[in-house]
């Protein structure tokens, strides 16, 4: 999974309007609430597989609709990359820097 997160999160980096387009209609405020939540109460950061596997147990969503939330987070500024390895942190709400 972490290697999906990195490519989405790469991809959302490069081409965001693309990236999300892609998507459709992309995920409702719910789902995006909903994974806020979910990396929240992991640390704020998804950083290795155990925690993203925690996330996506929390949230139930398919892999898929992770990557288009995380990239739909991207266009709204918060995530950001968590390390030169890869991984991504929140940066709004109770995770805000």
């Amino acid at each position: 999974m972490k290697t999906t997160l990195k490519i989405a999160a790469l991809s959302a980096a490069l081409f965001p309007a693309f990236a999300f387009a892609q998507a459709g209609d992309g995920p409702t405020d719910a789902q995006l609430q909903s994974f806020r939540v979910a990396i929240t109460q992991v640390g704020c950061t998804i950083a290795d597989d155990a925690t993203a596997a925690s996330v996506q147990a929390a949230t139930g969503f398919s892999e898929t609709l992770l990557e288009s939330i995380v990239q739909q987070l991207r266009v709204y500024n918060e995530i950001v990359d968590a390390s030169a390895e890869g991984g991504i942190t929140l940066t709004s709400g109770e995770c805000a820097l």
